[in-house]
Formats: C-alpha cells, structure tokens, sequence
C-alpha cells in the first residue's frame, strides 16, 4: 500500500468521524509463520466507531486472540455499556394485565375525578 493510499484511508475515516476503539493485548494481528530475523509482523487490522458508539458503550475495547495454526489473529471485541449512574427506571410488568379484573380497575381510577386543596376539579390522565 502505497503512502497515497494510507493518507486517502485517513481521509475517509475523518470524514466518515469514524476513530479506532481501544485495543487491550497483543499488538499484532498478522505474522508471516517465520522464526528468526525474516520474521514480518504487522497490524492489518483494527475496529472503527463514530461519536455514537463511543457515548453508548464507552469502555468497549477489542483484542486479538492469539492462534498458532493461522498467521491472522481473532478480534474478540467487548460491548462495555456505561456504568449505571442513576435512579433505575421503571419497569412495565404484563403479569398485571393478565389478572382478573386488572383492566377495570385502571379504566375506574382514570375515570375518577379528583379534587385538590383549591377546590379544582381535574381529571386524572
């Protein structure tokens, strides 16, 4: 690959704001099978993400894997969502639709009037 080419690949991952994940072990994922100094490594692959991703699951990372019956490494890549931060939130059981009588008694307290301190009357939903 020529420099052209390296310098054109950047070009579209900047316009595409596209950037390289983390990777944790190993820095390389391809290697000629040689022993001694005619040994070629080289880092032929990596994983991209745009501004999205990174703000869903900001500690995702990849790694290769090493493997000693192929010259490519595996990627295992890791979906790390975001600590939870906050209050959880609320969760819509179905088991209360299903019993008896549940539907009835939400179409009553919807359709009850409801009195404040000011004397005003206000329907509830």
């Amino acid at each position: 690959m020529s420099f052209n080419q390296f310098r054109d690949f950047n070009n579209c991952l900047a316009s595409c704001s596209l950037t390289d994940i983390r990777s944790s072990r190993g820095l390389w994922t391809w290697k000629n099978k040689v022993v001694g100094s005619r040994r070629i490594t080289g880092r032929l692959d990596t994983v991209v993400c745009n501004e999205n991703w990174l703000d869903t699951l900001p500690g995702s990372f990849y790694q290769y894997i090493h493997h000693s019956s192929s010259d490519h490494s595996p990627m295992l890549l890791h979906l790390i969502p975001p600590p939870n931060s906050g209050p959880r939130t609320f969760g819509d059981f179905n088991y209360w639709a299903s019993v008896e009588g549940f539907h009835q008694l939400v179409q009553t307290v919807w359709d009850t009037q409801v009195t404040s301190h000011h004397q005003i009357n206000i329907k509830l939903f």
